[in-house]
């Protein structure tokens, strides 16, 4: 079988730790997703290299994950190997008022890095859950994809609704250059507050998901205990 060869190989042969069956959940910030064939940490450039020549090798699917934000893994699990950077990707330097950074290292770091050497430019990234990797990845700070008349003829019969959990950065009017145009929002005002009225019970739920590793277990328990709850 492709896993339990890529498994002796990559166990053999790279700096790394290397796991069989890792649940997701234990990688992704939502607190979800079941378990990967194989869940490989590459300590440095050798070990993502073999990695994937490996995993290729041996017909086998990868990814790579960074910090696991904003990440929904499936709860049936993935039949290919998860890669993640581990200790050589996961460190930054500052040299003649540049800083040099591994994919690994959190935005969150390199915000406050370049705010103490005096360097700006960066700031956009102060709020982002997730590493540099994952930002080039994702294309992160990019603002040149706002939602406007003409992206919405291109949808069928011109008919789509913009949804989104308010508030919401309207370009001319709430902001300079926002995420959607005002004739667009206007045109859907309503059925944006209307989906914006789920948010309070999504953010429960994700709350919900971080916080026990069986949510439907926990809600199950509550039910049962059947204990009255009233506003103080």
């Amino acid at each position: 079988m492709p896993v339990a060869t890529a498994y002796e190989r990559l166990r053999a042969e790279l700096t790394g730790a290397v796991k069989r069956d890792e649940l997701m959940a234990r990688h992704t910030t939502f607190r979800i997703g079941g378990p990967s064939a194989l869940f490989v940490e590459c300590a440095n450039l050798a070990d993502l290299a073999r990695a994937i020549e490996v995993c290729e090798g041996e017909g086998l699917e990868w990814t790579v994950l960074g910090k696991g934000s904003n990440v929904l893994a499936s709860d049936e699990g993935y039949d290919g190997a998860v890669i993640v950077l581990g200790r050589d990707f996961k460190r930054h330097s500052v040299v003649d008022g540049h800083v040099r950074s591994g994919s690994g290292v959190t935005l969150a770091v390199l915000v406050q890095e370049a705010f103490n050497i005096g360097l700006t430019g960066f700031e956009f990234a102060v709020g982002i859950p997730g590493t540099l990797g994952g930002a080039l990845a994702m294309n992160a700070g990019f603002k040149h994809w706002a939602c406007t008349d003409d992206l919405m003829k291109m949808t069928r019969d011109g008919r789509a609704l913009y949804m989104h959990c308010l508030p919401a950065d309207v370009t001319g009017v709430s902001c300079e250059a926002g995420e959607v145009s005002a004739p667009v929002f206007e045109r859907c005002r309503l059925d944006t507050y209307r989906q914006a009225g789920h948010k309070p019970f999504v953010i429960a739920a994700m709350i919900l998901a971080t916080r026990f590793r069986e949510p439907a277990e926990a809600l199950r328990l509550c039910l049962d205990a059947a204990r009255p709850r009233r506003l103080a």
